[in-house]
């Protein structure tokens, strides 16, 4: 818990996970609702450009949290490198 505090921990990445799963959701509730109105093309396009969309922008997000870990890894084995 200290380490949520200090912000050493992020929860971030785990917020947008969850908010990808529920857009996936809604994709494909919305994907399903066009296709029983008629619309199948419509249809199966929104669910699979849909989901490739929001699974695109969450991976973007989280390549930013994944270039903080490494730079913070970078940062760790310079101060040990220079400490010897």
């Amino acid at each position: 818990m200290d380490d949520y505090l200090r912000f050493k921990k992020l929860i971030t990445p785990r917020i947008i996970q969850a908010l990808f799963w529920l857009s996936a959701l809604v994709t494909l509730v919305t994907g399903l609702e066009i296709l029983l109105r008629g619309a199948v093309v419509l249809g199966l396009t929104w669910i699979v450009l849909g989901y490739l969309s929001a699974r695109v922008f969450c991976e973007l997000l989280l390549v930013i949290f994944s270039i903080h870990d490494h730079l913070a890894e970078i940062k760790a084995l310079l101060r040990d490198r220079s400490g010897s």
